[in-house]
């Protein structure tokens, strides 16, 4: 009922998806080599848009949307956008506290 809160939503799950991907990865490294080093981002990028595709997978597989509405594409992508910039927040808040 609420047209915006889906992105919110989306966005925040990138955001805990980001973190939990930057705690996973920093014990892999003695410390990072710089502010936004390069396997954080790819493990951040990569956990977020594997999640948020799960995500969608779910919502079409429990009748949540359906592909053959007209906002199916650009909402789906909306989404995995939002997951995306989610997980960059997080990386961007630990980049600039270190």
């Amino acid at each position: 009922t609420v047209p915006w809160f889906d992105l919110v939503v989306h966005a925040c799950g990138g955001i805990t998806v980001g973190f939990l991907a930057i705690w996973i990865d920093t014990p892999l490294q003695d410390e990072f080599a710089s502010r936004f080093s390069l396997s954080s981002f790819i493990m951040v990028i990569g956990a977020s848009l594997f999640v948020g595709l799960l995500w969608e997978f779910f919502e079409y597989s429990f009748g949540v949307t359906f592909i053959s509405s007209v906002n199916y594409v650009p909402d789906t992508l909306g989404d995995l956008g939002m997951d995306i910039i989610g997980g960059l927040l997080s990386l961007a808040y630990v980049g600039l506290k270190k």
